[in-house]
């Protein structure tokens, strides 16, 4: 029992174990008790415990990369703004301008513009790459465009001026080329065609030369010679026809015949009065076949509206309406292979002496529009189903509004069947 006494035992208190720090309900700075999420300051005031101080906006892009995205969302409103004016603007233009030889000054013009934005956006994008890396060469200027505008969109938002301009710049250039257009035909067609040497005409110096001796007869009254003389050239008296309206007459025979632009070597096709000459077309050049083999019998007069050419800008076809009561009628595009290639260029300077920018009759062609002043003789082998001509050939053609004597040609299509 004593042994029992002498041992005491003795009850240890152990101590409380601490409970762990609880994290901040609230902003130790601002008490916020907003919710953080996922970041490591302050939402409402951008204390930032660790640094122990507020952060700056510009901070933040580098500390998260999720805020990143937010900051920079507005340059891509920009950019798309931009590209949809640009589309917008060049759109428009082609609208308003359907033809492409009126339109091509302006698309140029937007052109050049586009390149130069274009270049200038490619230099400062070999600026900031070079800044970004050291070993860059300068030929990555040309070779390597992609690692030049990858350093670009890393340095966001900072570099979004040249991000602006290169986008903008690209897009302008390629809407010049694909929408606006250039007329790249028509800018070479001066190197492409053949300079013209004047030629001397005859039967042109002589009508100059009948026309002065009638003057002479007509006014001085005392000349016989020369009265004989202009009946001669004209073919219209003998030296006792002395009267002046024949020698007029004849006079202006010999200048429509000088002054009309016929195709064929043997003259023009209807004549007024002239009935022989209007069932055969030149007697020195009959009208050629057909390519099927086919004889082209019927003839009509027709009025030219547009033409079309090949890719060195060169007249190759012209499209044809008649008109009918004062209503025009599309009849088809007429080719002009058959024709000589004097001829052709003879045509086409004188269409693109009335070139207009709208058509006088609606057409699914891109042709070059031109005023329906200048009336056509066509032979072709007939009509088809509907209604336009088939293997037609030009054997004439002259401005309806120079020559009076022709003015019958212009009240319709005159067919002989």
């Amino acid at each position: 029992m004593r042994m029992l006494d002498s041992v005491r035992l003795e009850k240890t208190v152990e101590a409380p174990v601490a409970k762990a720090a609880s994290t901040p309900s609230g902003c130790a700075q601002c008490g916020s008790t907003e919710s953080w999420g996922a970041a490591s300051w302050c939402p409402n005031c951008g204390y930032y415990p660790k640094l122990g101080r507020n952060i700056t906006p510009a901070e933040l892009p580098e500390m998260d990369g999720t805020a990143k995205l937010k900051f920079d969302f507005a340059w891509i409103i920009w950019t798309a703004v931009g590209l949809l004016f640009i589309i917008a603007g060049s759109v428009a233009l082609r609208l308003c301008i359907p033809d492409v030889a009126e339109r091509a000054p302006y698309g140029r013009i937007q052109c050049i513009l586009g390149f130069v934005i274009l270049v200038i956006a490619q230099v400062r994008a070999f600026i900031i790459a070079s800044h970004k890396t050291d070993a860059i060469p300068l030929t990555a200027f040309f070779c390597e465009p992609f690692q030049l505008w990858a350093a670009v969109f890393k340095a966001l938002p900072g570099s979004r001026q040249v991000i602006y301009k290169g986008c903008w710049g690209a897009m302008t250039l390629i809407l010049a080329l694909s929408v606006v257009g250039l007329d790249l035909d028509g800018m070479f067609s001066h190197l492409t065609k053949k300079k013209k040497k004047p030629k001397v005409n005859p039967l042109q110096m002589i009508v100059k030369a009948a026309s002065a001796v009638e003057g002479k007869t007509a006014f001085s009254g005392d000349d016989e010679e020369g009265g004989m003389s202009a009946a001669d050239i004209g073919g219209g008296g003998g030296p006792g026809n002395g009267n002046p309206g024949n020698i007029e007459d004849a006079i202006k025979d010999l200048a429509g015949s000088a002054n009309g632009t016929g195709v064929s070597a043997g003259g023009a096709g209807k004549r007024k009065g002239d009935p022989a000459k209007a069932s055969t077309i030149g007697d020195e050049k009959p009208v050629p076949n057909s390519p099927s083999g086919e004889k082209r019998t019927e003839r009509g007069d027709f009025r030219i509206f547009g033409y079309l050419t090949n890719p060195a800008g060169e007249i190759r076809s012209v499209l044809l309406a008649s008109v009918e009561n004062n209503r025009g009628r599309f009849v088809g595009k007429l080719s002009l292979e058959e024709l000589d290639e004097e001829t052709r260029d003879r045509l086409q300077d004188a269409l693109d002496a009335i070139r207009t920018t709208r058509p006088a009759l609606k057409s699914a062609f891109n042709a070059r529009w031109v005023k329906p002043i200048v009336v056509c003789q066509v032979a072709f082998t007939g009509m088809t189903n509907e209604g336009t001509l088939r293997e037609g050939y030009l054997i004439s053609y002259a401005d309806s509004q120079s020559d009076p004597n022709n003015a019958e040609k212009t009240n319709g299509t005159q067919v002989t069947r």
